[in-house]
This record gives structure tokens, C-alpha cells and sequence, in this order.
């Protein structure tokens, strides 16, 4: 008997077929370990329930701002919390995220951002110097959310607006993109 025959007969079942993505992943943990911590960073400590809720806000004003499936949203900054939102909230919404190693130049940051088409830049206060530099030698016109990090003092804020405030324009209404499974 072939492999593939011994598997014919287990078609995907409820019981025992779960969706495996970064989607589902946090809906599953912010419902089953609702408060439990799920980020420790610095004096900070946000509940996998309030990280689930923040991404889906998230998501939402991504949606809001015009993003779109297979559109793309770069960042720029060091693994703060932000970041990891920023690694389950674009998703939500189909389209793509692009991390940007932050120990680039300005020019190289330029043509990944042009390249990869970006809509959106997440910015760290500790890199607006080398990102203002970068978006000038664009040739695209990228909307920019500033990222303070309280632990970080170096820096400035850029953008025309900063995450807080752009997370608290997402409506919980908001629908978002439906993953969908590919099995």
C-alpha cells in the first residue's frame, strides 16, 4: 500500500485540524491564555488577551489608512513590542511586511522601499535620522508612523502621526482579511 493511499481516508476533521498561521496562532492564544503575559519589556507587560486586541486594532487602522491585500507595510526598528505587533497585524489585513535591517544606509533603505513597493514605514525614533534620509532619496511617497520607545531617549519622532495614536484609529468593527488555509 502507497503512502498516499494510507492518508486518503484522514480528510481534515474538526477535532484534530487546526490552522496553523501567525493569524490564528495569536487568536488562539489571546482567547486560551487571555492572562497570561505575553510581552515583558522594560517596566511594560501586556497580556496575550491585550496584545490580541492591539493587533486586531492594528490591523483595523491599517485597513482604515487604505492598506490593502498584497500592498506593503515596511518597519524600521529594534525588537520592541511594536514590532511584534506589527509581525501579526499586517498579516490581518493580506498584505505584506517588510522588517528592515536597522544597521542599513540611507540609500540601501531607499531601493528596499522602493523595491518592495512600500505604502507604509513604522519608524523608531532611534532611526528617523538614516529614514528621513532614505525617504528623500525615494522615489515613492511613503506615509510614515513614528514608534517611541520609552526606553530609547536618543532620537525624534517623525511621521505624521506616532503608533499609539494611529493604533487607537483602528474600529473594532473593521473586518478583516480572512486567512485562508491552503491545505
Amino acid at each position: 500500500m502507497s503512502e498516499g493511499s494510507l492518508f486518503a481516508a484522514l480528510d481534515m476533521q474538526g477535532a484534530d485540524m487546526q490552522p496553523l498561521s501567525p493569524v490564528h496562532f495569536i487568536q488562539r492564544v489571546a482567547y486560551v491564555f487571555s492572562t497570561k503575559t505575553a510581552i515583558a519589556y522594560g517596566a511594560r507587560r501586556i497580556t496575550y488577551g491585550e496584545f490580541g486586541q492591539r493587533c486586531k486594532k492594528l490591523a483595523a487602522a491599517l485597513i482604515g489608512s487604505g492598506i490593502k491585500p498584497q500592498t506593503t507595510v515596511s518597519v524600521l526598528c529594534p525588537n520592541v513590542p511594536e514590532m511584534l505587533e506589527l509581525h501579526f497585524a499586517v498579516p490581518m489585513t493580506g498584505a505584506v511586511l517588510n522588517t528592515i535591517n536597522t544597521r542599513l544606509d540611507a540609500k540601501t533603505i531607499a531601493t528596499i522601499l522602493d523595491h518592495g513597493e512600500s505604502q507604509m514605514l513604522f519608524v523608531d525614533r532611534e532611526y528617523a535620522d538614516v529614514a528621513e534620509a532614505a525617504l528623500s532619496l525615494c522615489g515613492r511617497n511613503i506615509r510614515v508612523i513614528g514608534i517611541d520607545d520609552p526606553a530609547i531617549e536618543a532620537g525624534r519622532m517623525i511621521g505624521d502621526t506616532d503608533y499609539e495614536s494611529f493604533l487607537a484609529s483602528g474600529l473594532e468593527t473593521t473586518p478583516l482579511f480572512d486567512l485562508q488555509d491552503e491545505t
